[in-house]
């Protein structure tokens, strides 16, 4: 059964730090019943969030909203300060739910962190599942022109980052969570591709039959670095794309 905004609002109530997380995976064939769900699915439980807070007695201390690296243009090195964007999806979806968080979080005293992941790589599906599937089948080369860089971050220090920001009360405000270390899509596929002999480049009108528009996401070049991470003392556990990789293909 679904709780209503009070409900689910007396169950925050008095709780340290609310995560919101939720939103459908990017990592589908897009058409535009996958775009609308993207954006729809994040703003909609984002507001149905923002109006529950209203009903918490004691409101959480810190919200947490996860938004997009990807949204940054395609030719800058982008830190926090970046005005620079790209105009697609993801950049008017990021600009809505960064918006709507920043405004009820104003209004309610809360200290909220902004969290503009990279890709998470993990065991669990999305661009590392669909690359190590590739590398399998041996078409684990270069994907597209291959020299675009793209923001990563290993699942563990994604989620090592959102304990950070609860510890620090210091922190807030927008944050990139990707490694420190400039890494482009050539070089991830490369250290996959060591586990074959042989690996076949991925032309980008055959990964456009598998994501659709989607493909941009992997094929558009972003240089994103987690500055503000880095000069408040966050550590990576894995900062470049090498000791990612060999992590997640030891699991």
């Amino acid at each position: 059964m679904k709780l209503s905004p009070k409900e689910i609002g007396q169950k925050l109530s008095g709780c340290l730090a609310v995560y919101n997380l939720a939103g459908t995976s990017l990592f589908a064939r897009w058409n535009e019943s996958v775009s609308y769900s993207i954006y729809s699915s994040r703003i909609l439980i984002l507001k149905k969030l923002a109006k529950s807070i209203e009903f918490a007695e004691c409101k959480p201390e810190m919200f947490f909203q996860a938004s997009f690296a990807m949204q940054y243009d395609s030719f800058e090195v982008h830190d926090e300060f970046s005005t620079v964007f790209e105009d697609n999806l993801l950049t008017e979806t990021a600009r809505q739910i960064e918006d709507i968080s920043q405004a009820f979080c104003a209004k309610f005293g809360i200290r909220l962190i902004i969290g503009r992941f990279g890709l998470v790589l993990g065991l669990d599906g999305g661009i590392f599942g669909l690359l190590h599937k590739m590398t399998e089948a041996g078409w684990g080369g270069v994907v597209g022109d291959g020299y675009q860089c793209i923001p990563i971050v290993h699942v563990d220090d994604a989620v090592n980052s959102m304990y950070f920001f609860m510890q620090n009360k210091s922190c807030s405000g927008i944050y990139n969570i990707t490694i420190p270390n400039l890494c482009s899509l050539s070089e991830i596929c490369d250290f996959m591709a060591e586990m074959r002999a042989h690996q076949l480049s991925v032309p980008e009108p055959l990964l456009k039959l598998f994501c659709g528009d989607g493909v941009a996401v992997f094929l558009t070049n972003r240089k994103v670095v987690p500055q503000r991470l880095l000069s408040g003392g966050f550590v990576f556990e894995f900062p470049t794309a090498k000791s990612v990789i060999a992590n997640l293909l030891k699991g």
